[in-house]
C-alpha cells in the first residue's frame, strides 16, 4: 500500500517519506507511531466488529492527494494568529506580519472535529472557548490592534512595517500607533545608553554611522585631553584649591578659588573634558527621544522605495503580480530586521575606547 496518497486519521497530516509508519493488523489503517502510542490503539478500533478495511473505505484518497499536490498546499504554511496560508519560504505572514515557525500548521482537535483557525483575533483562537464562565485564552497580538491592511502611509500598510520591524514588532507597533494617533513618541532607554549601535542594529545605517562616529569621537578627544600634562596639572591645582577650601571650613570660599593658580591654558584643558561630556550626553537624551520617530520614518521610507521599484515593471499576468508580490514581501524582510553582528562590533569598539585607560 502507497501510505503517502493518505493521511494520518489522528493528526489529519499527510503522510511524508521518512515518517515512521505503524498499521493496525486488523484493519490496515496507517498512523503516525507517535500518533498510535498517543491514542494506544487503531483510531477505527470502533469499527472492527463491523470487518471495516481502511484500504476499501479509500476509494477517493489518490484524486485527493493529486489534488492536494496540485493545489500546493505542502508548500504553505498557516500562520498561528489570523489563520492565513502563506508560502514556505517566508518567514513572516503575509497578512498580519507574525512571524511564521516551522511547525506553524494549526493542531487537529479530532475530539471536537475543530481543526480550523479563525480568521481574526475578535473569538476565541484555536478552538479554545472559554470553560464554565472562565478566562478565554488570549493570543499574542504582534500587531498592536491595527489590521494587517490598515494604512500607515501612502501605499504602506501596517502589515508591511510588521514585517519590516521583524524582531519586538509589538513594542514598535504600539509606539507607531502612538505617534500616528498622538503624534507622541516613547523614550528608547537602548537608544540613549548605545545610541549608534542601536540604530546600527535597526539597520540605519547613514545615521547610526554618523552618530557612532560622533560618539566615539567625542569619548576619544575626552580621554586624549585627560592624558595630557596640562589637564594632569590643571587637575591637580584643583584638588589643591578643593583640599584647602575643606581645611578652612569654606569660610568666605567661592567658586572662583577652585581654580585659582591655574592659567589660561590650564583651563581650556581642564574644561574641554567636561564640555566633551555635555555634548556627548546631550546626544544621548536627543536620540533617546528621537529614535522611535527615525525608526518609524526609516520603516515607511524603505518600504515605499520597494514597492515603488516593484510597481514600475509592468505585469502581464496574474501569475506575474502574484510572483512580484511574493518578492515585495521577501526584499521587506531582508531590508528590515535587525543587524545583531554590527551593532555587537559597534558597542565593542566603543566599551574597549571607554575602557582603554585602565590598561595603558
Amino acid at each position: 500500500m502507497d501510505f503517502y496518497k493518505y493521511k494520518c486519521p489522528v493528526c489529519n497530516k499527510q503522510f511524508k517519506e521518512g515518517d515512521d509508519i505503524v498499521v493496525c493488523p486488523e484493519c490496515g489503517t496507517p498512523h503516525h507511531r507517535e500518533c498510535y502510542e498517543q491514542e494506544e490503539h487503531c483510531f477505527y478500533q470502533d469499527k472492527h466488529s463491523q470487518n471495516f478495511s481502511f484500504e476499501n473505505d479509500q476509494p477517493d484518497s489518490s484524486d485527493d492527494f493529486e489534488a492536494d499536490k496540485e493545489s500546493g498546499t505542502d508548500n504553505e504554511v498557516i500562520c498561528k494568529i489570523c489563520g492565513h496560508p502563506n508560502d514556505n519560504t517566508l518567514f513572516y505572514c503575509e497578512h498580519c506580519g507574525a512571524p511564521l515557525l516551522k511547525d506553524n500548521q494549526p493542531k487537529n482537535d479530532s475530539v471536537n472535529g475543530n481543526n480550523n483557525v479563525p480568521p481574526d483575533m475578535n473569538g476565541f483562537p484555536f478552538g479554545q472557548n472559554p470553560q464554565n464562565g472562565g478566562i478565554p485564552f488570549i493570543a499574542f497580538d504582534p500587531m498592536a490592534g491595527f489590521k494587517a491592511d490598515e494604512k500607515m502611509a501612502d501605499n504602506v500598510t501596517a502589515g508591511e512595517v510588521s514585517k519590516f520591524v521583524g524582531k519586538n514588532t509589538n513594542y514598535f507597533m504600539r509606539v507607531f500607533g502612538s505617534i500616528l494617533r498622538t503624534n507622541k513618541s516613547r523614550f528608547s532607554f537602548v537608544s540613549a545608553i548605545l545610541p549608534g549601535a542601536y540604530m546600527l542594529y535597526r539597520k540605519m545605517y547613514a545615521i547610526g554611522i554618523v552618530i557612532s562616529v560622533i560618539v566615539v569621537g567625542l569619548l576619544a578627544g575626552t580621554l586624549i585631553i585627560q592624558s595630557t600634562p596640562e589637564f594632569t596639572e590643571a587637575y591637580n591645582i584643583y584638588m589643591d584649591n578643593y583640599s584647602a577650601i575643606l581645611q578652612s571650613g569654606y569660610s568666605g570660599a567661592n567658586v572662583g578659588d577652585l581654580f585659582a593658580g591655574m592659567s589660561s591654558t590650564n583651563l581650556l584643558y581642564f574644561a574641554v573634558p567636561y564640555i566633551l561630556g555635555a555634548i556627548r550626553f546631550a546626544i544621548m537624551l536627543i536620540c533617546g527621544f528621537r529614535t522611535n520617530r527615525m525608526y518609524f520614518k526609516h520603516c515607511i521610507k524603505k518600504i515605499s522605495s520597494i514597492k515603488n521599484y516593484a510597481s514600475s515593471f509592468d505585469k502581464e499576468s496574474d501569475e506575474e503580480a502574484a510572483i512580484t508580490k511574493s518578492k515585495i514581501n521577501e526584499q521587506i524582510e531582508n531590508k528590515g530586521g535587525v543587524n545583531l553582528a554590527i551593532a555587537v562590533v559597534a558597542t565593542f569598539v566603543f566599551l574597549a575606547i571607554a575602557y582603554m585607560p585602565l590598561f595603558v
